[in-house]
């Protein structure tokens, strides 16, 4: 028969050896968790050698900890699903107004690169930009390239910018959509009518407008945040 103390003693080190190699901040939450099933464990060892009273005081408040560390990882993890989202959608309005003239050049990539670089994303969300890039530019010319269909896929992804993100936020994201439109030297009205659309649809002003026109013609304008 298997002795619940040697198990438990063995989920205590194993417990403690997690504990410690988890030794970055974003892995406080597997760290806090092992920490409770060490103490937890720890408990059921003590109870097994010397009879106390107290034994469930460490069962407690090693459940505590494992719900401290379960509570932020799962925190952690609806940030990342809003931050992905973000990078998702907004890449998606910056590739529909890029392909409301007809096609998407590199400068029109580059800038949206440039965007989301200076604004510090990581390489994996950089890696998600030029999927989503170019999961726009096929599904546009496989529809075939009738400008009129990708209005609707503009407000979809407009709305999914608006749920995440502030007036400010969408302001700047603005200028950065306005500078992808003028990036051939003009606006067409197709596109001004687009850049519009996108303003209506993310809940922002003529003024707005206005100053985001201002921002896109200056070198330094600001890039988006998150």
């Amino acid at each position: 028969m298997i002795d619940p103390a040697a198990i438990a003693a063995f989920l205590t080190c194993l417990s403690a050896v997690i504990a410690l190699a988890c030794n970055q901040p974003q892995q406080w939450g597997f760290r806090r968790i092992a920490y409770g099933v060490g103490i937890a464990s720890l408990a059921v060892v003590l109870l097994q050698l010397v009879y106390s009273v107290w034994w469930w005081s460490g069962i407690l408040f090693g459940a505590h900890q494992i719900y401290l560390g379960w509570m932020f990882m799962v925190r952690r993890s609806h940030v990342a699903g809003e931050r992905f989202e973000y990078v998702r959608s907004t890449a998606g309005v910056l590739g529909i107004i890029a392909l409301i003239d007809g096609e998407l050049s590199e400068k029109d990539k580059q800038i949206v690169r440039t965007t989301y670089l200076r604004a510090g994303f990581s390489a994996v969300e950089m890696r998600e930009v030029d999927l989503t890039i170019d999961d726009c530019e096929r599904a546009f010319f496989a529809d075939g390239s009738d400008t009129d269909r990708l209005f609707p896929l503009l407000r979809d992804a407009c709305s999914r910018v608006a749920r995440h993100s502030d007036h400010q936020t969408r302001a700047i994201f603005l200028g950065t959509a306005l500078s992808i439109a003028a990036s051939d030297g003009f606006v067409s009205s197709a596109e001004e009518k687009a850049i519009r659309a996108a303003a209506l649809w993310l809940g922002l002003s003529e003024d707005d407008i206005d100053k985001a026109w201002t921002e896109a013609r200056q070198p330094d304008a600001p890039p988006i945040i998150a």
